[in-house]
């Protein structure tokens, strides 16, 4: 690890130690390392397509109130943030990866993305599974857009195993996609994360 990523968990781990001291009875949840841990950013086209993949993720959930899921009382005290190392991104070809990153992400400069935002509305489904709609804001390439994202959470002895999807449009975060005989990788980055999340102890 190197010193600049330690320094960021340093500050995600002060984060979550400040908000804890704020309030005793809180639900607090971390992004817990596991083998199914991945996150995709995908981009397609009828020539040129890409797929990015990493397992760096880092984050939390939080609100005030004991236990999943937090009633519509606890909503407005909560906070989810998660961060993705970008300059991990792995599309399978040693040459495309540093295309990748050098030219359009520029990882060197801005070598994270992220998520912050406030639980909106959780409903309860079968299964012990639950759809979790936030509103938030999104970074990536030096540039925040206010985003909305919904994602399915099933409560499991592991924990809460999250999936998501989302899409951005590269131009929105100044991101010149790559192309290919005049033809253009689709402005649409879909986001794709499935991660599981770990009660704090």
């Amino acid at each position: 690890m190197t010193k600049h990523h330690a320094c960021r968990r340093c500050f995600l781990v002060v984060t979550l130690v400040s908000m804890t001291a704020l309030k005793l009875s809180s639900a607090e949840y971390h992004i817990e390392r596991s083998p199914e841990t991945i996150v995709s950013f995908v981009s397609e086209s009828p020539l040129i397509d890409f797929e990015v993949n990493t397992d760096k993720i880092d984050g939390y959930a939080y609100w005030e109130g004991e236990g999943f899921p937090p009633d519509d009382s606890q909503l407005q005290s909560s906070e989810v943030y998660f961060e993705v190392q970008l300059n991990t991104f792995d599309a399978g070809n040693g040459m495309y990866n540093r295309h990748l990153k050098e030219r359009y992400f520029e990882t060197e400069k801005y070598p994270y993305a992220s998520y912050k935002a406030r639980i909106t509305k959780v409903e309860s489904m079968a299964d012990s599974s639950f759809v979790v709609h936030t509103t938030g804001v999104f970074s990536l390439h030096g540039a925040t857009k206010e985003i909305q994202v919904s994602g399915s959470a099933v409560s499991t002895d592991q924990g809460l195993t999250i999936h998501c999807e989302f899409a951005v449009k590269a131009s929105d975060y100044d991101i010149e996609m790559p192309s290919l005989m005049m033809m253009e990788v689709d402005d649409d980055i879909n986001v794709r994360l499935e991660f599981i999340l770990k009660i704090a102890k």
